[in-house]
């Protein structure tokens, strides 16, 4: 190959690949661990070191940190609710369009996953006796723990490679 095929050659097929950042964007995103919401950050500040109940999540993020805990909280369309290191929710709603998060030393249980919504459990994430209904949806990464989960006709639960679903 002559060094001007060579060129031509390197330069097409830089423009065929996807760029890093596409990639990652893509990757985050179907992992859960990306959330674009562009309107009313509803929720700015962690819940931490607190117990909060009865909170409905519409728009933005919810953060569940350390030593945080919501207990009967909604999750709908728009919102998202990301449960970290040392945080429990506790039968929480997710509905349509709504989005739960467990990463790595969170927890949840007694979830309630509605037609639309959605659970993810990162690695290191537990969940335990989750509802998933019709047209709801949890997915375990590997290394991710669901223990006891109900899933109802038409309901979905992905197990990735790595991950576990056990009975109560």
């Amino acid at each position: 190959m002559t060094y001007r095929l060579r060129k031509r050659y390197l330069k097409a097929s830089f423009y065929r690949r996807p760029k890093l950042s596409k990639l990652l964007v893509i990757l985050l995103g179907s992992i859960g661990v990306l959330h674009l919401h562009t309107s009313g950050a509803q929720y700015t500040s962690p819940v931490t070191s607190q117990t909060v109940s009865s909170q409905t999540v519409s728009s933005g993020t919810q953060t569940v940190g350390v030593s945080g805990i919501t207990i009967s909280g909604v999750v709908k369309g728009g919102g998202r609710q990301l449960i970290s290191s040392g945080g429990l929710a506790s039968a929480t709603q997710v509905s349509s369009g709504g989005i739960q998060t467990i990463s790595a030393g969170g927890s949840a249980r007694d979830t309630q996953i509605s037609s639309g919504g959605f659970q993810y459990l990162s690695s290191g994430a537990v969940d335990s006796a989750a509802n998933i209904n019709s047209g709801g949806v949890q997915v375990i990464y590997s290394n991710g723990l669901a223990s006891g989960a109900i899933v109802n006709s038409v309901g979905y639960q992905r197990v990735s490679s790595g991950g576990v679903a056990s009975a109560a």
